[in-house]
């Protein structure tokens, strides 16, 4: 005789909605993300769990669960017997990160003029004006990371938008730290006009390459000024 199928209530569902933990989860992770890039947190800053949780009114388990991945994303560091600090920033990180987010602004860059359609590279043109003609520093800091963020979607890869997210946040924390760290007021901004126009205009290789250039000048400026400090 042969066994029975189990039934899919025995086998549970085969895409769960997520539990409530989860977004619990979520939701503690996404602030310690933003406490960190925004250097409420700053390098270097070694964690409590304990203090985190009751900052943030939550029990240990999604702090646990948002630390160990961002650990995972390289925006703290686990210490042996010591504990959890913030990532420390240094000239040689910087540069890993620039080394490795460019090729995959390339891609997403690519991907999103295939994919994206005539409404959302539309959208994109107009952060893109916004954002250039916006006088605050803050301001066009804020509609850069929005005009990257609605490139990621547009590539409509469900793998590929986590990492860029994840190198983008690694950069904002870069350009926070020169900015108010280290107090420079040498920083430039790139003009995304021609790059939004590119992928409206469904020209990939020019589109990909203003995106990296645009990566490219940012991350630079970053290296050099950490340079600077001796970092």
């Amino acid at each position: 005789m042969s066994a029975r199928p189990e039934s899919q209530s025995s086998r549970g569902p085969l895409s769960a909605q997520p539990s409530a933990s989860a977004m619990l989860g979520d939701q503690v992770y996404s602030a310690l993300v933003d406490q960190i890039v925004r250097l409420d947190l700053l390098p270097g800053t070694k964690l409590s769990e304990s203090e985190l949780a009751a900052q943030l009114g939550v029990g240990l388990a999604p702090v646990r669960a948002a630390v160990r991945r961002l650990e995972s994303e390289k925006l703290v560091v686990i210490v042996p017997r010591s504990g959890t600090v913030v990532q420390p920033i240094n000239l040689r990180m910087s540069r890993s990160i620039l080394e490795a987010r460019l090729p995959l602004e390339d891609l997403a860059a690519r991907l999103a003029v295939r994919r994206g359609t005539r409404k959302e590279k539309e959208r994109l043109l107009d952060i893109a004006v916004k954002q250039r003609d916006s006088e605050r520093l803050d301001d066009k800091l804020d509609l850069d990371v929005l005009f990257h963020s609605t490139v990621y979607e547009l590539t409509r890869n469900e793998f590929l938008i986590p990492t860029l997210r994840m190198y983008l946040n690694h950069s904002l924390r870069l350009w926070h730290y020169v900015s108010r760290i280290l107090e420079s007021e040498n920083w430039t901004t790139v003009d995304s006009v021609a790059m939004a126009k590119a992928m409206l205009a469904g020209d990939e290789d020019e589109a990909a390459a203003k995106l990296t250039e645009h990566v490219g000048h940012d991350g630079q400026e970053i290296i050099n000024l950490l340079g600077e400090h001796g970092l």
